[in-house]
Order: structure tokens, then sequence, then C-alpha cells
């Protein structure tokens, strides 16, 4: 069955926020997107959304919003930078290619900008939280697939 459902919390500065799209699927499929500091959360997240559903393919996307105003910042991934300039090196010497690595083309490597934000402490109350607005998505998702039968 087809769903979306929607979740919040909002504690200590911060909103998050659960998002979940449901499609036809023999199987359970589960798809979990969140940032990379909350990934020892999923097994936990993944049994939640388990109990609720039985089948259908699930994308779940959570998000993280700082209420403080406090956004993140791209900065230059300098690690990146040197392994680049040390592979140009390692061509010219190695294999004889010649050329230069420009600042158009250093640009455009991908991840050459990392996302620096203020650290967030995440801790049991956060993690309440997160699981508050699972629980609100997860009714909702529910709901949803309920009305379309």
């Amino acid at each position: 069955m087809t769903g979306f459902g929607q979740g919040s919390a909002e504690f200590g500065g911060l909103r998050l926020t659960v998002d979940l799209r449901s499609v036809n699927n023999r199987f359970t499929d589960l798809r979990l997107r969140m940032p990379g500091d909350l990934s020892g959360w999923e097994p936990q997240l993944r049994r939640k959304v388990l109990r609720k559903v039985r089948r259908g393919r699930v994308e779940i996307t959570v998000g993280v919003t700082r209420l403080d105003g406090v956004e993140a910042r791209p900065a230059l991934n300098r690690p990146l930078v040197a392994e680049a300039l040390a592979a140009q090196k390692l061509l010219a010497e190695e294999y004889g290619i010649r050329g230069e690595l420009d600042l158009a083309t250093t640009l455009s490597l991908s991840g050459i900008f990392k996302t620096e934000s203020p650290e967030i402490a995440w801790g049991d109350e956060e993690r309440e939280a997160l699981g508050r607005a699972l629980d609100e998505g997860l009714d909702a998702l529910d709901a949803d697939r309920s009305r379309e039968g």
C-alpha cells in the first residue's frame, strides 16, 4: 500500500523530522537516509518501523534542523586537495602524463567541500525525541495506508 507520513519533535534547540513514504511491494524493504552522526541509531529505528510495517518499500528520511539559527558552512576538504595534487605528481612521474591541476578542475572534484556544522551532543533525550517523531510519522503513514485501502 502506498502512503506518506511525517512526524517531528523539538528538543534542545533542534527540530527532528521523520518523513516516511511507502509503495507497494510483496516484501518489506526499508531505505533509511539520515545524518551520518545518527547512523548508530539505525538498527533501533529499523526495528521500530518493522513493528508497524509488515510489507512494502518504505523510504525513511530523518532531518535535523537547528533552531538557534546556526547554520552549517562549507569548508575546503584539504586532505582531498592534497590527494589530488599527489595523484597529479604520480601521474607525471610514473606515467609521463603532463598537465596542471587548475582551479576549475579542482573545484569540480566530488567532495571538495565538506559541511562543517557545530557539534550536536546526541544523547538519550535526543534519541527519545527522535523516537517520538518516528512514532508520529508511523501513525500518519499507517492512517494514510489504511485510507487508501
